[in-house]
């Protein structure tokens, strides 16, 4: 099973699993779709409800090195946050991180 080329030169296709072909007989019938499930309960704020300004003076002065990035070194979410956390990493101290993400009041 292939498909020839112009050049005459059978192609194979990969990927093809067990290489039936399925018709519209042999696929299973749709399953009727559920009601929506409930949504989530909202998420705690990281800071416990603390001001963000005490809360972000408190993290600075209880690390010797902290980042407030988005995401956090191990999975950033965008270039900056990559490289400050790469470069802050590259000296081998212990590197406190939090990410913005998380919460809104922080991130302003």
């Amino acid at each position: 099973m292939g498909i020839i080329s112009s050049f005459k030169k059978r192609l194979p296709i990969v990927g093809g699993g067990s290489g039936r072909v399925s018709t519209p007989s042999s696929t299973p019938a749709a399953k009727p779709m559920s009601a929506p499930a409930a949504p989530a309960p909202a998420a705690q704020e990281p800071r416990g409800g603390q001001d963000a300004g005490a809360f972000i003076d408190g993290f600075v002065k209880s690390n010797t090195i902290a980042i407030f990035m988005k995401g956090s070194p191990a999975q950033p979410m965008c270039g900056f946050s990559a490289n400050a956390s790469a470069i802050l990493a590259s000296y081998g101290h212990d590197l406190a991180h939090f990410d913005v993400f998380s919460d809104p009041g922080v991130r302003q």
